[in-house]
């Protein structure tokens, strides 16, 4: 599961990265694209500009069609060459140039052009003869080529002979720029310039000059020109990144998003199977030790039974007697074992009740202790109190207070290798009432604190081996503390001893 989870996320990744390098190109072609538009849209508003410029002046060389008809006192012969007259008016111009815009830009047969010319040029009262019109075809080629070969002569050497400041200004750029990447939907901040030779033609800054110099988006201006100067139109975009991104940015998200439920479903599985796991060897060790608990007694039992058998038992009636105490007892405990399974399964379930009510807590204490009095007699056990809360009235239910503090109490003693010695203190916190309860016994490893809570948990012992029990006393201490609107907390140290504070609300 992991292998293949890291499987597809290097996949998503890897695909991710491709997605944004295949939009990085896409974005940088059309950019590159738009450079290019624009600089033939900065050569042909140039090339317009100067055309009219010319007809404005005074139409040199531009003919209409009407200066060129046979019966036009105008008309040019094949013999008179120099005959020719100028265009004085842009009207006229606007007929030729329409004119010039209509002619056919395939190869046709004459029939085909001889109708176009009757249709499109020659009058319908015209009574030309074929040879006349075959001259007129002549003259119009003729002179349209030298007009087309003197306007592109003229075009050429103008730009030739002008700077570059003089062609371009930063208003022009910015609005054809402009312009170009609005048709193309782009809407962003970008910095432009013109390098002619190593300097930059408009001011700018040191770093956006730096920048522009190592943009990768840089075009010829007026490529079809033959020019010394080569000059190009230097464009840089600040947030490219930001852009490209933006673009991919669904994509993106729910790739990201996918991949972050997955490591999430991941991590809970894994989480279930770990728990599952300490689960089943909890219950192995629970199923173990119940059988080992319960095999004791019921041994006893049977071996009482079996003694009773005899005959000469029976007629003992001291004999008689004490075996039935031992199957009485051993009976009894039976029974204190299973209510304890119970009594844990219900508080598990929440299935419990609590009987509340105003209690002092020196008391329980003292009662608890005296419930011990046999064993401190028999194991050499001491349990010093220290009562220094001067309010030590609480809410609590007697029974299961009392319960809760024999089990930290029994354990204190069972988990000891030395004479077990026992301080129990309390202490007022603000609104709270601190019960300290420490001793010197084994300790429990840092790395098993977090877990002794944990129904059925049980630390491991090292070197104590008697140690008797199903996991279940602290579990039952944690959750009754927490009814009580309390908190427990514990520290501990290998072969110091443990120290449980069980912060309590006081009675106000």
């Amino acid at each position: 599961m992991s292998l293949s989870l890291i499987g597809l996320i290097i996949i998503q990744w890897y695909w991710i990265e491709n997605a944004i390098e295949a939009e990085s190109a896409r974005f940088e072609n059309s950019i590159n694209e738009s450079l290019a538009n624009t600089t033939r849209s900065l050569q042909k508003d140039e090339a317009a500009g100067y055309l009219f410029k010319v007809i404005n002046e005074g139409g040199k060389n531009f003919y209409s069609v009407d200066t060129i008809r046979p019966d036009s006192e105008n008309y040019i012969s094949e013999s008179d060459d120099n005959h020719r007259n100028m265009i004085d008016s842009i009207p006229r111009v606007k007929t030729f140039l329409m004119d010039s815009t209509t002619a056919p830009t395939k190869k046709v047969t004459e029939v085909e052009f001889d109708n176009y010319l009757n249709k499109s040029i020659m009058p319908a009262d015209s009574n030309l003869n074929a040879t006349q019109r075959r001259k007129m075809i002549r003259t119009i080629i003729t002179e349209k080529n030298k007009i087309v070969s003197e306007v592109v002569n003229e075009l050429v050497y103008y730009n030739a002979n002008l700077k570059i400041e003089d062609r371009l200004s930063n208003d022009k750029l910015l609005r054809a720029l402009d312009m170009e990447f609005k048709n193309k939907g782009y809407d962003f901040e970008f910095h432009f310039n013109v390098e002619t030779g190593d300097t930059l033609l408009f001011k700018c800054d040191e770093t956006t000059s730096a920048a522009l110099r190592s943009s990768k988006y840089k075009t010829k201006l007026f490529p079809g020109e033959f020019s010394s100067n080569h000059n190009y139109l230097l464009l840089y975009i600040p947030e490219e990144g930001g852009i490209i991104l933006q673009s991919v940015w669904v994509i993106i998200a729910l790739s990201v998003f996918f991949i972050v439920v997955i490591i999430i479903i991941f991590y809970r599985t894994l989480l279930m199977f770990i728990k599952q796991k300490k689960v089943s060897e909890m219950k192995d060790d629970l199923i173990s030790n119940i059988t080992h608990e319960f095999k004791t007694p019921i041994s006893t039992i049977s071996l009482a039974v079996e003694n009773l058998k005899e005959p000469g038992l029976i007629r003992n009636k001291s004999v008689l007697k004490r075996y039935s105490d031992i199957i009485k007892e051993e009976t009894n405990r039976l029974l204190e074992m299973v209510d304890t399974l119970l009594s844990t399964a219900s508080i598990e379930k929440g299935e419990y009740l609590l009987n509340k009510s105003d209690c002092n807590l020196h008391n329980i204490i003292e009662s608890v202790i005296a419930r011990f009095d046999l064993l401190i007699k028999q194991s050499n056990v001491n349990i010093v109190t220290q009562f220094n809360s001067a309010k030590p009235i609480i809410e609590a239910d007697e029974f299961h207070f009392s319960n809760l503090l024999i089990n930290i109490i029994d354990n204190s003693i069972k988990y000891n290798q030395h004479s077990p010695k026992i301080i129990i203190a309390t202490s007022d916190k603000d609104r709270l009432i601190s019960l300290t309860i420490s001793d010197n016994g084994i300790g429990i490893d840092k790395k098993q604190l977090r877990k002794i809570f944990d129904t059925f948990y049980r630390a491991p012992t090292g070197n104590v081996h008697n140690v008797k029990g199903y996991g279940i006393g602290l579990s039952y201490v944690k959750k009754m503390v927490e009814v009580h609107g309390g908190t427990i907390n514990v520290k501990s140290k290998l072969n110091e001893g443990t120290i449980f504070e069980i912060l309590i609300p006081v009675k106000l």
